[in-house]
């Protein structure tokens, strides 16, 4: 048996002919009502039952008589889901998240953060006019000037709280998050383990200073979701290396594969980044000379640096940036080698399977090496950890990836899967 089809107008009509018949001498808004229960209006059967209410309390209507008009409005459909009731919200969302990063994220741009205000204290106000206590039919107590006042203040006051309630709250959380990187900063330091590990290793076996930052120069780099961040890196400075890690997020965004010892695989991850101040530290030159060095770019790249720009430009291809990647992993594979002989199989292991598991990420796709490295005999001991590093590299039999231009949600994609990989 097919459903009856159902007529939206014929219900409606039915209801008010029922109560027009019941209740005679409708006020002149009950005209109003039907037409917005013709367009199916938000709220409007909500009015006619408080209407119908109010007759049995006035005892213009019998008990009986509402509970028929009662059937015949619960026959009719109310408003509709419209587009509104999806698509605003999601805009306000928007707007309140896109002044959030502003405020928070963005340096002195006053002009955005003055539009996006703007913008709010209009959805404030819209928002404000639209509220039926504030229309006068609703509520004939109310004076002349009281829905003007009321949406000024809401125009006023919507963007200051957009504004100040981000700004708080990212402050506090922004404290939390440096709090928390302080405390794992002193844990690192205070573990033998960790990075005294590494700042013994640079000064007895290669004679380099390395310096752990501290929150004011690390804590972003390490813990925002910006371009260019990592949970771990390494910059050449003027005699020495600094290294930004946070261990915390390192176990967190470049979790090991399989059951590893945590304190190994930080420790792999801290002499990647030590690779990578040694390899570049050959290059760069003296303060006021102009001699480089170009080791650390692929030898097809080589012999176009001729000077600081050049060996910019050929560090910022996907080449060299994966020539770069391959000696600073087998760096990591040879310690694990030497210091942990038992457990590096199962490290060697995650780390190629960290690496094939980014497809998109062509700069850290390092697999060959890495395997290459791993069949190889390891160095006698650490201080020659480098230089067998980098013989490995050039002797590897392994294809770097072409530079291709990417489209830019590819390229969005892979800034995103790239950030917080060491």
């Amino acid at each position: 048996m097919s459903k009856p089809k159902y007529s939206h107008p014929e219900k409606v009509a039915a209801f008010f002919d029922q109560l027009k018949q019941a209740a005679p001498g409708a006020p002149d808004w009950m005209a109003d009502l039907e037409r917005r229960a013709l367009k199916r209006q938000a709220g409007w059967k909500a009015d006619a039952d408080s209407y119908l209410h109010g007759l049995v309390a006035a005892g213009a209507l019998s008990a009986d008589a509402a509970a028929s008009c009662r059937d015949r409005l619960a026959q009719c459909l109310g408003s509709n889901p419209g587009w509104r009731e999806f698509l605003l919200p999601m805009a306000w969302i928007a707007l309140v998240a896109a002044v959030a990063v502003t405020c928070r994220a963005l340096a002195s741009d006053l002009v955005m953060l003055s539009a996006l205000l703007l913008l709010t204290a209009v959805a404030g106000g819209v928002w404000a006019s639209t509220r039926p206590w504030l229309d006068r039919r609703n509520d004939p107590r109310q004076s002349r000037w009281e829905r003007p006042i009321v949406v000024g203040m809401c125009a006023l006051m919507v963007p200051a709280l957009t504004y100040l309630i981000p700004m708080v709250v990212g402050l506090v959380v922004q404290w939390a998050s440096i709090e928390q990187f302080k405390a794992d900063r002193s844990a690192f330091v205070a573990d033998p383990q960790g990075f005294p590990m590494l700042r013994k290793l640079a000064r007895e076996q290669y004679g380099v200073e390395v310096v752990l930052g501290d929150a004011e120069q690390s804590w972003a780099s390490t813990t925002v979701n910006l371009p260019n961040a990592s949970v771990a890196s390494m910059a050449l400075r003027p005699g020495y290396c600094h290294l930004s890690l946070h261990r915390s997020n390192v176990l967190r965004g470049f979790e090991p594969v399989g059951q590893v010892d945590p304190a190994l695989w930080v420790q792999g991850v801290m002499l990647h980044e030590f690779a990578h101040c040694l390899d570049g530290a050959r290059d760069m030159p003296a303060f006021g000379q102009r001699a480089v060095g170009a080791r650390s770019v692929p030898p097809a790249v080589a012999s176009g640096v001729k000077d600081i720009e050049g060996l910019l430009e050929a560090g910022a291809r996907p080449t060299t940036q994966l020539w770069r990647e391959a000696v600073a992993d087998i760096m990591a594979v040879g310690f694990w080698k030497l210091a942990a002989p038992g457990a590096a199989p199962g490290l060697v292991a995650s780390l190629r399977q960290k690496r094939a598991g980014d497809e998109q990420d062509t700069t850290h796709a390092t697999m060959c090496w890495i395997d290459f490295a791993d069949r190889a005999s390891p160095p006698s001991s650490t201080a020659g950890l480098f230089d067998w590093a980098d013989k490995l590299r050039s002797q590897a039999p392994c294809e770097l990836v072409t530079d291709r231009k990417l489209t830019a949600a590819q390229q969005w994609v892979r800034n995103l899967i790239t950030t917080h990989q060491p």
